[in-house]
């Protein structure tokens, strides 16, 4: 949680000014887009601080608790309905004591930022849940899906055509997709690869580079 989420809002802002827009001209826009990016972390964070206050005021019963997150498993399937690969974190207050399920499922209103639940957008692609997959016995344990597109290939234009993953990165832990063709998302035709020292190892993820 943020201890001085106006604080935070103010600093994040003076972060956001250092970001020139004119580096449109050397940055592939599909990858990074500096203008949309300023708008989205000043807003993002002002929806988060706003959120945080109206709970202080109106329901203090949810505000997330001081914690520590400590990973413990991932990426895992967790069934059916569950959507892309998911990490498990061991959930605990700062004094190392277990967070109980309710204050565990509490911190998912610190995601507000990113677009969680109706304070913050409804972000689909935030799958957050409190989960026992994994978790050590007797302490509470959170998943999260952290990102998009990890189990699906874009649209094609041209039938037969290579596809193109969502941020060039495709979850593909039976490593059914490695070295098979793909386009980036700047349009170049390649191969997906594995980024881990180990080869064949993929650790999961295959890469469109």
């Amino acid at each position: 949680m943020l201890s001085d989420p106006s604080r935070e809002l103010r600093r994040s802002r003076v972060r956001v000014v250092q970001v020139d827009w004119r580096l449109y001209q050397y940055i592939d826009q599909n990858v990074f887009n500096a203008v949309n990016f300023n708008g989205e972390l000043t807003q993002s964070l002002g929806r988060h601080n706003s959120n945080i206050a109206d709970l202080t005021r109106n329901n203090p019963s949810k505000l997330p608790p001081a914690h520590k997150l400590t990973l413990v498993g991932g990426p895992v399937n967790l069934g059916s309905g569950a959507c892309g690969p998911h990490y498990v974190y061991q959930a605990d207050k700062l004094d190392g004591t277990a967070l109980t399920a309710t204050e565990a499922a509490n911190l998912a209103n610190d995601l507000v930022m990113f677009g969680y639940g109706n304070a913050g957008g409804n972000n689909p692609f935030i799958a957050y849940t409190v989960t026992g997959q994994g978790c050590p016995a007797g302490r509470t344990c959170v998943a999260v899906d952290p990102t998009d597109g990890d189990n699906g290939s874009g649209t094609t234009t041209t039938a037969g055509s290579a596809p193109t993953y969502p941020m060039n990165r495709l979850y593909d832990a039976t490593n059914a997709k490695l070295n098979s063709a793909c386009v980036t998302t700047a349009g170049k035709l390649t191969s997906m690869i594995s980024k881990c020292s180990a080869l064949p190892s993929t650790c999961g993820y295959l890469y469109c580079i």
